[in-house]
């Protein structure tokens, strides 16, 4: 069985703390009293040995909702979209799964909005996962002659973008990378110092750097 760190549960419609790695919840804002049995159980964690969130939901009436949102933040101020899922409806209790496979910082938050099909939103509390010590994906070598092979580093499932700028800010070059190591041909480059930014469909911004041809 894998290890897995929690980060927070939360009971909707109750304001609870738990604390992991020195994490804890916020409050959750209140709904009307006939959602309030809608989310039961809202968690987050990071998997041991992983760069991925999984991200882990239960409901047990969900007569009256549409879909849910799950939600992302780096500064637990600014939220975006990161997933949106169709409610299964019924009223028994229901269990979702959903995963980050990117996290973008070192402290990653989250939180669920359900919305209901007349239209109004219920949030969750925010879900803070620290990811203190894992890695993101970066290029390798930094400092390579032409036509050598970079990688990714460390092995991310989706793929990521790969674009390459001149010291000028023109961009000379761009890869899809689906795997780990790909080969790049930068004889037409010239020597010196390039940068690199590394996106997915998810994040603008993974990761950036410079990369230095001899």
């Amino acid at each position: 069985m894998k290890k897995l760190t929690f980060s927070a549960l939360i009971l909707c419609g109750l304001f609870i703390t738990a604390k992991t790695n020195g994490q804890s919840s916020g409050e959750v804002i209140p709904a009307a009293e006939e959602e309030q049995s809608t989310a039961a159980t809202f968690v987050a964690y990071s998997e041991a040995n992983s760069n991925i969130i999984r991200i882990r939901w239960q409901t047990s009436n969900e007569n009256n909702v549409d879909h849910f949102v799950l939600e992302h933040s780096l500064d637990n101020i600014h939220f975006g979209p990161l997933h949106e899922v169709v409610a299964k409806g019924g009223t028994g209790d229901v269990s979702y799964e959903d995963e980050d496979g990117y996290p973008a910082g070192q402290t990653n938050y989250y939180r669920l909005v359900t919305v209901s099909k007349d239209g109004n939103s219920f949030y969750s509390a925010v879900v803070p996962v620290n990811m203190t010590g894992k890695k993101m994906p970066f290029i390798n070598p930094t400092v390579l002659h032409m036509g050598e092979t970079l990688r990714i580093d460390p092995y991310y499932r989706e793929p990521v973008m790969v674009n390459i700028f001149n010291q000028s800010g023109m961009r000379v070059a761009g890869y899809m990378v689906n795997s780990s190591s790909f080969n790049v041909n930068t004889s037409g480059w010239g020597k010196g110092v390039f940068f690199y930014r590394i996106s997915d469909a998810s994040h603008p911004l993974i990761d950036a750097g410079k990369i230095m041809v001899l």
